[in-house]
């Protein structure tokens, strides 16, 4: 896969209170964020298959994508995306089975993966209907195995009215893990599933690049935190600590 930061990169929440430099794109509204991460998705696809033969690609849940992964499943980006160099993976899951309506994968799935001929064995799915703990080592072996440095290619992530991302949410330990790539997470806040598995900061900010995607007036608070003070915003929201070679948030004008 992709070179990533290397085997030194590791991060916290607590490591990310200097400032730091993100570009936040503004675009008028969700049908025109979708497009617009549709182009840019397409654009890291190419490049890393042209250069390396493959493409790891991170997948994120929520409501935001749905449309994102529906226009990459129709033309041009059909016929245009690199789909047998591309290996799939999640940056979250909520534990429950994958046909469960708040499953993220099954969101991918039905947006995307079955409308599109990609390799079924290179869709890499977070188990979460095993137990939180097991799955989360399994998930890690995965990535391990496939993304050996854990720099993938391109990672998708939302960013949640509270400022979570993945599953990382405010004032959880998760946030500080250093040597994990991926754990299991208990959120008594994140009803109705509180039980999430999610990757670590150790192991997205290895990422080459990194795109954040936040619509609507619920996003407003934390995308006008992150635009104002970057490192004060990091302070407060995990979404805002996205570090490595490439981070950019794209937002619609709702959120801005």
């Amino acid at each position: 896969m992709g070179p990533g930061r290397g085997p030194g990169a590791h991060a916290g929440h607590d490591q990310v209170a200097q400032p730091v430099t993100m570009r936040i794109d503004v675009v008028p509204d969700a049908e025109a964020l979708a497009q617009e991460a549709a182009r840019r998705v397409l654009a890291v696809a190419r490049e890393a298959a042209a250069e390396s033969g493959q493409c790891s690609l991170v997948l994120t849940g929520g409501s935001t994508p749905r449309r994102l992964y529906e226009l990459l499943s129709a033309e041009p980006y059909r016929q245009e995306m690199p789909w047998d160099a591309i290996d799939w993976f999640w940056g979250d899951e909520r534990c429950v089975p994958p046909d469960d309506d708040r499953s993220n994968f099954r969101l991918a799935r039905e947006a995307l993966l079955a409308r599109v001929p990609v390799d079924r064995a290179r869709v890499h799915r977070i188990e979460g209907e095993a137990p939180p703990a097991r799955a989360a080592l399994a998930y890690e072996g995965v990535v391990r195995d496939i993304v050996t440095d854990g720099g993938f290619d391109l990672v998708l992530l939302g960013a949640g009215a509270d400022g979570h991302t993945a599953s990382l949410f405010p004032g959880h330990p998760a946030l500080h893990e250093r040597e994990r790539w991926v754990v299991a997470v208990h959120e008594a806040r994140a009803e109705p599933v509180p039980d999430r598995v999610t990757m670590t900061f150790a192991l997205l900010h290895r990422a080459r690049s990194t795109l954040v995607l936040a619509a609507g007036s619920a996003k407003r608070t934390v995308v006008r935190a992150v635009r104002t003070d970057p490192a004060e915003a990091a302070r407060r929201y995990p979404a805002a600590c996205m570090q490595g070679p490439t981070v950019a948030w794209l937002v619609d004008e709702a959120a801005a």
